[in-house]
């Protein structure tokens, strides 16, 4: 979870650590912890308090977004990433080569099913 967060919005909000505890309602002793690291997975009560006293969402907190924003292809399948990861070592002529094909095969392919329903619609 992306606690360090906390501590980055409490400084940007000119809050200190007394500040935020008063104003969500955590114990100074727990969020010290939180804010060195003690605490790494907080209650989600915590969490909530903290978002709500620092004008944030408990979803800024969660560091896998992160994550995939680095990597972008992170959540698609695994075929899928292996795909792309062989797509980026071609030429770029081949990958154009590449993109004519898959745009010839998709045509033909809507084609077929669009021939298809015509023909059901018919019946």
């Amino acid at each position: 979870m992306g606690l360090e967060l906390v501590g980055k919005l409490k400084q940007e909000r000119g809050m200190t650590s007394e500040d935020l505890a008063q104003s969500s309602g955590v114990p100074l002793g727990t969020l010290n912890k939180i804010l060195n690291g003690q605490t790494k997975n907080p209650s989600l009560e915590t969490v909530f308090a903290l978002a709500h006293a620092l004008g944030c969402s408990v979803d800024d907190f969660d560091d896998t977004d992160t994550a995939k924003k680095d990597n972008p292809i992170a959540g698609l399948p695994e075929e899928i990433q292996d795909l792309i990861s062989k797509w980026d070592k071609l030429s770029k002529d081949n990958q154009l080569k590449l993109t004519g094909i898959i745009e010839f095969m998709f045509n033909e392919e809507s084609a077929t099913k669009e021939e298809y329903e015509n023909k059901v619609k018919r019946a």
